[in-house]
């Protein structure tokens, strides 16, 4: 018997069926409220079951199908259901925003965070709250760039010696290595 099949005995019996877990026992706590977190029907149930049918859909050509079922503890006709199924209207949904908020990024110059992309897509007809927006920014890898406050690298003030300037804007020479010029200026750099 697997660890796993016994969660859920505070008495330190690790005897204890998975399927007794979630039932009422007079001795120990209420364990009612089990299935809700970790259960059949959970989110974070119905997202393993999701990422093992995509891993399935992946590898199906490789494998037995049977045997990748039977490895991500899913059914064949759930698998199968799974890829004939239309996405969702939220899916749609996400996917049409997505497009727009890839167009107010560029509309922007990519320098709207969340905040002030929201109410531009709403300009547009796109209601969404800022979590969505947030997230959907997140899974395009947009990220607004920041603008960077210029910082003055120059010191005249100091007292140390200064060059004397021997061209005097000369800037035409006589005889070859009678002046060598050079360039100190610094480019911005895109971060």
């Amino acid at each position: 018997m697997f660890e796993a099949d016994v969660v859920g005995c505070q008495s330190g019996d690790v005897t204890q069926p998975h399927s007794e877990v979630g039932t009422r026992n007079e001795d120990e706590n209420d364990w009612r409220g089990f299935g809700k977190i970790c259960g059949p029907g959970s989110k974070a149930s119905q997202r393993a079951r999701r990422a093992g049918y995509a891993f399935i859909k992946s590898v199906r050509f490789d494998y037995p199908l049977g045997l990748l079922c039977r490895v991500a503890g899913v059914s064949r006709s759930g698998f199968y259901a799974w890829l004939g199924r239309a996405p969702s209207l939220r899916s749609q949904e996400d996917e049409r925003l997505k497009v727009a908020i890839k167009a107010v990024h560029v509309q922007t110059r990519e320098t709207y965070g969340p905040l002030r992309v929201q109410p531009e897509l709403a300009a547009q007809g796109f209601q969404a709250g800022r979590d969505r927006i947030t997230r959907l920014r997140k899974q395009l890898g947009l990220r607004c760039k920041q603008k960077r406050k210029f910082k003055a690298t120059t010191n005249s003030n100091h007292a140390f010696p200064i060059a004397d300037n021997v061209l005097n804007q000369s800037f035409v020479p006589m005889r070859p290595n009678e002046a060598w010029v050079t360039d100190i200026s610094v480019s911005q750099q895109a971060a």
